[in-house]
């Protein structure tokens, strides 16, 4: 039930956010212009890739926390909470010191940002670097929220970060002077903000997180987080190349328009892979504990039914997005940059081609079989950089690089299957090849959908809610008919009972 709980909370803050989100681009798009928007995005990739490291880090620190929580050792627990934030302190210094150089050191002589905007580039720099030591350092406290499973308080307070957005989108338009810059603090503020509220909020909830510092720094645990993140590294830095790399590629051969472009799309897709991702973070910690409890039998089955329910979640909401893009894209921003609508069919076919084997990969992680699956996915990934230049460009222009990271996801997945079939015990390969077959057509008759939405000359409001009722029939008929087994629909039935009974 806590996994139905935690689900809906983080379903209702992605949707909120979508919401903000999309209100809020329109406003900073109009404000700031294509290039300066470009440019916006252009040092968001930047900064990603310097704060690379700590994310990697950080990303097993909820796994410890919950290990030391189930040990209920305070002890171990304080310890090995003082050690991930002497990791999170002394890391961000040597990471950011370093990012600095390199990145002030692009914006100046590498990247194609026009003359006379480069000066305020390295300051919006400046100011999210800044910005950026305070989301580090309050790392530890956000992953408390995790480990302790309080997925709803934690929702709730990044909900509060998405409305600060939103706000800071729509005071800018009430500012004069360089709205760049104005934009950039509006945002730096509001992170500054939320975190501070997190890191309270923590230290207010959980003991360990204010009696931590009389405890002694463990060196060995410390080893054993470093050991932990390598290999998740390795992927990671993969899905770096695929999405900040290719924004630099974008960058170098269609300038900063081409990064509007690429901005928009990545939005749009990414706010239809969310709702799947809030999912993964719901189910995952219960795979883990079935296979702690040498439960491998049940958590295979979660695991494939997760891959068949995120499947079926991104294709509900995409081909919503699919079906009207056209105009919702034009009623968001007004003036659209060039080839924003093709770059956002193919992430979002990206997208979906990852949720097929969304469980499988939370099953390997269980299983601690990630050395294989993760370098595969980093070759896999590094593709979507290399295919634009074997012609993928000259034969498509920038839909080209899109395409590159369509192709690049589907070699990732197979990998990800293969290395499922090798290490796991099962096969899963029909469930495979049935997600693979359902999804192309349901994509296909989104896109037709669209093709025939844009020539018919309904009001965009009667189109919207036929093209969007239709589709959704639709996936839900085949994915019942054909993907669901009886226990799964069962299983649904039963939460939702339990839900309507504890209201």
């Amino acid at each position: 039930m806590k996994i139905v709980v935690n689900t809906i909370a983080s379903y209702s803050r992605t949707i909120f956010g979508i919401i903000f989100v999309l209100f809020s681009s329109r406003w900073v798009l109009s404000s700031l212009g294509v290039s300066d928007f470009g440019i916006y995005s252009l040092v968001g990739s930047i900064l990603a890739i310097v704060v690379f490291l700590n994310t990697i880090l950080a990303n097993g620190n909820s796994r410890f926390i919950s290990i030391a929580i189930g040990k209920n050792d305070e002890k171990e627990l304080n310890e090995l909470f003082k050690t991930i934030v002497v990791i999170h302190t002394v890391v961000p210094v040597f990471v950011l010191l370093i990012g600095y150089f390199v990145g002030v050191y692009a914006i100046n002589h590498w990247l194609e940002i026009p003359q006379q905007r480069i000066g305020a580039t390295v300051f919006v720099f400046q100011i999210a670097i800044i910005a950026s030591f305070f989301a580090m350092i309050a790392v530890p406290y956000t992953a408390s929220f995790i480990a302790n499973q309080n997925i709803v308080q934690y929702s709730l307070i990044t909900l509060g970060q998405s409305f600060l957005y939103f706000l800071s989108a729509y005071l800018l338009r009430f500012f004069d002077g360089d709205h760049l810059i104005i934009y950039t603090i509006f945002m730096s503020v509001s992170n500054l903000l939320i975190y501070s509220i997190m890191i309270v909020v923590a230290m207010t909830k959980y003991s360990y997180c204010r009696k931590f510092w009389k405890y002694r720094f463990d060196a060995a645990r410390a080893i054993e987080i470093v050991k932990y993140a390598f290999w998740n590294f390795i992927g990671s830095f993969g899905h770096l190349c695929r999405t900040q790399g290719v924004s630099i590629i974008v960058n170098l051969f269609f300038g900063t328009q081409g990064n509007a472009a690429l901005g928009i799309a990545n939005q749009v897709a990414t706010q239809s892979a969310n709702l799947t991702n809030a999912l993964s973070s719901a189910t995952s910690p219960e795979v883990y504990t079935r296979i702690g409890k040498n439960d491998f039998v049940s958590a295979n089955n979660l695991s494939i039914s997760i891959s068949k329910f995120g499947t079926c979640l991104i294709l509900l909401l995409s081909s919503v997005i699919i079906c009207n893009l056209e105009e919702l894209l034009f009623l968001w921003l007004t003036n659209v940059p060039p080839y924003t609508k093709e770059l956002c069919l193919c992430f979002i076919l990206m997208y979906i081609l990852e949720k097929i084997t969304m469980g499988p990969n939370i099953y390997l992680s269980g299983i601690n079989k990630i050395a294989l699956v993760q370098t595969l996915t980093l070759i896999c990934y590094l593709l979507s950089i290399v295919f634009p230049y074997l012609g993928l460009i000259n034969l498509f222009g920038i839909v080209g690089v899109g395409i590159a990271c369509v192709l690049s996801m589907f070699l990732a997945i197979i990998s990800v299957q293969y290395c499922y079939n090798k290490y796991s015990g099962f096969t899963s390969l029909k469930v495979f090849l049935k997600l693979i077959f359902v999804s192309f057509p349901l994509y296909g008759l989104s896109l037709l959908l669209g093709n025939i939405n844009e020539k018919l000359l309904f009001p965009f409001g009667i189109k919207l809610v036929v093209s969007s009722l239709f589709v959704i029939i639709i996936i839900a008929f085949v994915f019942r008919s054909v993907v669901f087994n009886e226990q799964e629909l069962k299983v649904i039935k039963q939460n939702f009972n339990k839900l309507c009974k504890k209201k």
